[in-house]
């Protein structure tokens, strides 16, 4: 999918043609309709579609483009594990939890005393944010609020983990951050699919040989200083 004609690289207002990658201008171009040419027998056919030039536009929002930095990151990892957890328990309905009086009551209260603790800069962590936000999902009744509360709740995670990934990474064998400018570490390639942060990085320079044997890259021999 694209919001841009591969060719012009004007905007694609039409779903087809955003599907297509080329608006109809210059589809015609290359594929005029059918009657003006015939394919060989080793030439690539393409199905035409009809485009309707009256519908109205639709948004250009671009589903795998975000505003937000690192959000792509987080909106993949969440596709994965929502795929993991089709396949193991399938679609799943449960109530929301708010049905008895005591679970709002006692996650209302639990939810006023982590902004109490939130207010205070010597108290406030990624942790007690959450929980002040899973505690008001649980404090409301109303689907459309439990929703909301919801939305709130994801991206203060989506924030955390952003925070966690602009850190600097700790050495799988060392254990110390891996830290510097450049070429800096040295690891496997994460395969499709699988989340980069799991996969173990090593120390890449000179001054840790130890990690740089653990990692299983070649030693270098010392250079003189």
């Amino acid at each position: 999918m694209t919001d841009t004609c591969g060719v012009c690289h004007r905007p694609l207002l039409d779903p087809e043609s955003r599907a297509a990658g080329i608006g109809p201008v210059c589809a015609e171009k290359f594929h005029p309709p059918r009657g003006r040419r015939t394919a060989g027998p080793d030439q690539l056919t393409f199905e035409e579609h009809h485009v309707d030039d009256t519908a109205p536009a639709t948004t250009t929002y671009h589903p795998l483009r975000f505003a937000t930095p690192r959000l792509l990151r987080f909106a993949r990892l969440i596709d994965t594990e929502r795929q993991a957890q089709l396949a193991k328990f399938g679609d799943q309905h449960h109530p929301d939890g708010s049905s008895t009086s005591t679970n709002v009551s006692l996650c209302t209260k639990l939810a006023e005393a982590m902004r109490t603790v939130n207010a205070s800069p010597a108290e406030l962590s990624w942790t007690t944010i959450m929980l002040e936000e899973a505690y008001e999902v649980g404090a409301e009744t109303d689907p459309a609020k439990i929703r909301a509360e919801l939305i709130q709740l994801a991206a203060v995670c989506a924030a955390w983990i952003a925070d966690i990934d602009s850190r600097p990474r700790a050495c799988a064998h060392c254990e110390q951050p891996i830290t510097g400018d450049g070429l800096t570490w040295t690891g496997p390639m994460p395969a499709p699919g699988e989340d980069e942060y799991l996969v173990p990085r090593y120390h890449l320079s000179r001054d840790y040989p130890d990690c740089r044997r653990a990692s299983g890259a070649d030693p270098t021999p010392e250079q003189p200083r």
